[in-house]
């Protein structure tokens, strides 16, 4: 791992001091890199160096994270915030994936669905009164049309619902995501 935390910070290096900074060709050389050095740590578990990368500002900044034309993560970051967020879910560090989920929802207009998923997993895995709350501001927030019918999203929402004692609120949850085969309210009673 030694190796790898010098590689990160040679990519640290490159990404911050290679100009211009906002040349395309550059800013997808970046990206591509930053993607497989995140993918590495992700498959060998190496929290440290990506947990290096990923809190840097200057460098999120200059490998250019999030597209400043729509806002949304640019080519190759979706795969970026996966494979943090994985190392954070595998080593159960929840309440870290739910801080970045929440701080991912302020940054970019468009949130992918995958990084609800590893949310809500993680509220479900917490069990807490505080998780539930924050799995329904998931559940509830900006993206909710697109949530609703995701099963990934639905079903551990849903899950937690059960055991925070409200089965009949996890009913129509899941009734409304299979098609609204449940009671005529639908997600009406999910927005409560």
């Amino acid at each position: 791992m030694k190796q790898m935390t010098e590689t990160a910070r040679i990519l640290q290096n490159f990404v911050q001091t290679a100009k211009p900074y906002t040349e395309c060709a550059l800013l997808k050389t970046k990206g591509l890199l930053f993607k497989d050095l995140m993918t590495l740590c992700r498959i060998k578990g190496w929290l440290e160096p990506a947990k290096e990368i990923w809190k840097d500002d200057l460098f999120m900044l200059r490998v250019g994270y999030i597209d400043e034309e729509t806002g949304a993560l640019a080519t190759n970051m979706p795969t970026v915030a996966l494979c943090y967020l994985d190392i954070l879910y595998e080593k159960k560090m929840y309440e870290e994936v739910i801080e970045e989920v929440k701080q991912l929802e302020t940054l970019i207009l468009q949130v992918p669905s995958f990084i609800y998923v590893l949310g809500m997993m993680s509220c479900l895995k917490l069990n807490t009164e505080k998780s539930l709350e924050n799995a329904t501001k998931f559940y509830n927030g900006k993206h909710r049309e697109e949530l609703m019918r995701i099963s990934r999203v639905v079903h551990p929402y849903a899950l937690l619902l059960c055991r925070k004692g409200n089965p009949a609120l996890a009913f129509e949850i899941v009734s409304f995501a299979c098609g609204g085969l449940g009671s005529a309210f639908g997600p009406a009673l999910a927005l409560s």
